[in-house]
């Protein structure tokens, strides 16, 4: 048990049997939500919101490129999915992105959304949909700084 509460702290594993509300003393306070904590607004909290372009680490290496641009595309209509399914609170529409979104983001390289996403799907699993929500924030915020190979480089290269 102890093994388990240490993991869930740290934000690296955590299972459906195991009981969160004695942790929140030892989460920082900067974790512990808020009453105006608003999780539907992924523009909400300015810190979680740096701009930081995300790159696949796929990127340097051009027999990537379509794929990683082939994902890019489909990545909008999945993250439109995510904020609606935020906005009517709809924990099948968003365990449905984060399984599309943690098969497909590793694969081309953008392994940011891997922690991220985990964390939603864990979240979702628990029915915690406030956490689910923050985690969910955290994933579109790296949606709107990916950056994506040069279309018109990979037009012209082929």
């Amino acid at each position: 048990r102890l093994i388990d509460q240490l993991c869930i702290m740290s934000g690296r594993i955590v299972r459906p049997d195991t009981d969160v509300s004695s942790l929140s003393a030892a989460l920082p306070l900067e974790t512990i939500p808020t009453a105006d904590t608003d999780y539907g607004n992924p523009h909400a909290d300015t810190d979680k919101n740096r701009q930081v372009p995300v790159v696949s680490r796929l990127a340097a290496q051009p027999r990537f490129h379509r794929p990683i641009l082939h994902f890019c595309r489909q990545l909008d209509g999945w993250i439109a999915k995510m904020e609606q399914s935020l906005h009517d609170r709809d924990m099948e529409g968003l365990a449905e992105a984060a399984h599309w979104l943690k098969g497909n983001a590793g694969t081309v390289g953008y392994d940011d959304f891997t922690g991220p996403v985990i964390r939603l799907q864990e979240y979702l699993q628990m029915g915690q949909m406030d956490e689910a929500g923050m985690a969910a924030a955290e994933i579109i915020n790296l949606a709107d700084n990916i950056v994506p190979p040069d279309a018109e480089k990979l037009e012209t290269a082929s």
